[in-house]
């Protein structure tokens, strides 16, 4: 594109601002804004923190809410196996079958006069020496 007549290009003049100039410029041209156009704004700046602080906080009461909630949960789920286990310990207490049922189930336990059978190849090995044991104790 050619540059033509309106261009946006900024021509440097030669003209220099000291800093004190400058300053006072700033000064007289905020000394132009009425007081009402800065309480305005001072006041949309306070609002603005305002809701942003409250966006922030519901945000935290609503994580907290979450968290009581998940927590009240895992309570409720530990009342409740306290409650069964506690059961389960008086039943054992209480009946002896069911306490010998157990302690054959978890120790795997063998009463008097049974007899247990291995399924599958025996102990010894294919030789035999195992199955003639078995033989002799039935």
């Amino acid at each position: 594109m050619r540059r033509g007549a309106n261009s946006y290009a900024i021509r440097s003049v030669g003209v220099q601002i000291s800093p004190a100039e400058s300053l006072s410029w700033v000064v007289a041209r905020v000394a132009q804004v009425p007081n009402h156009a800065w309480l305005v704004l001072i006041l949309l700046t306070f609002a603005a923190l305002s809701v942003s602080s409250l966006i922030n906080a519901r945000e935290r009461e609503r994580q907290a809410r979450v968290d009581r909630d998940y927590t009240a949960q895992r309570v409720t789920a530990a009342r409740e196996l306290n409650t069964t286990i506690r059961r389960q310990t008086a039943q054992l207490r209480t009946d002896p079958r069911l306490a010998e049922q157990v302690a054959q189930e978890r120790l795997r336990l063998v009463r008097a006069h049974e007899v247990v059978v291995a399924i599958g190849e025996p102990v010894g090995g294919p030789s035999g020496a195992s199955s003639s044991l078995l033989a002799r104790q039935q």
